[in-house]
């Protein structure tokens, strides 16, 4: 019987907007230390630049962004990846 180490998984989080709900106001970009977040460079359906995760794979799970949200256009959610 051999006994082989399983793979270890590292936690990893993506960050979502909800671009119909974002007013735009920056709050998360300024609450965000691993500056996930960046204005969206085009107009959303309501007419302002959202919010947009542009570094999604540098979220710690602090969870200001998704606290601070006035609209609550936040979440956070974990992902499973294999390390090498």
């Amino acid at each position: 019987m051999s006994l082989k180490p399983k793979k270890k998984r590292a936690r990893a989080y993506g960050v979502h907007v909800d671009a119909d709900l974002c007013d735009g106001c920056g709050i998360c970009i300024f609450y965000c230390k691993p500056e996930v977040f960046s204005l969206s460079q085009e107009l959303s359906r309501r007419g302002i630049y959202p919010a947009v995760p542009v570094a999604e794979t540098a979220c710690n799970n602090c969870g200001l962004c998704d606290k601070a949200c006035p609209q609550l256009a936040i979440w956070i959610v974990e992902r499973q990846e294999e390390e090498s």
